[in-house]
């Protein structure tokens, strides 16, 4: 079931829900995004992480929110269940924005992000960096893809991502459901 957004206000919520930390360096890519986005974008950040990851993030969200005097960015702690599920069905667009180490570039290749099926799943529109594994998948219909993985270029993908048809992203969803389930039988029950 694909739960509808309900806004908070007339401005457009982007979240970005993960790991915070150096190494994948997304929640301070997300952050960077208001920078090049007008004042009618709000970036949520939920997500966990090094205790000294979360102090750098609340200190960078705190200078892009007092240089422009509202609250562009904001750090939301963690979420699970419920209270996770219903902070979603308040944005619209959902973030998948990891970036990994180059020198390993096929890990970035082989890592799908699963919080791309969360976001669909709560109707919201989904924007993502570059990863092959996502742009050659069957939902890459549904997705807004950067041109680079920097801030500049999420931000242009925010601008431009649509709302997403929801009975086009149930239908799809329900077709890879049943792909799978099937295609798990044939496992299972040893049929080819």
């Amino acid at each position: 079931r694909i739960l509808q957004p309900r806004a908070w206000d007339d401005k457009t919520h982007a979240v970005y829900a993960g790991c915070i930390g150096q190494h994948r360096k997304a929640a301070l890519v997300a952050v960077e995004a208001p920078l090049s986005l007008s004042p009618k974008y709000v970036i949520h950040i939920l997500g966990f992480g090094a205790e000294n990851d979360i102090e750098a993030l609340k200190e960078r969200i705190c200078s892009i929110n007092n240089n422009s005097q509202n609250a562009r960015a904001v750090y939301e702690g963690s979420k699970f269940g419920q209270e996770y599920s219903d902070f979603l069905s308040h944005c619209q667009i959902g973030l998948s924005c990891h970036t990994y180490d180059d020198t390993i570039p096929e890990s970035a290749d082989c890592t799908f992000p699963s919080k791309v099926f969360v976001y669909l799943l709560h109707g919201l529109s989904v924007v993502s960096f570059p990863l092959r594994c996502l742009s050659e998948s069957e939902v890459a219909c549904l997705v807004s893809f950067s041109s680079t993985t920097n801030a500049e270029s999420l931000a242009e993908a925010i601008k431009k991502c649509g709302i997403p048809n929801r009975e086009q992203t149930v239908s799809l969803i329900n077709m890879m459901h049943a792909s799978f389930v099937q295609s798990l039988n044939k496992i299972i029950h040893g049929k080819k």
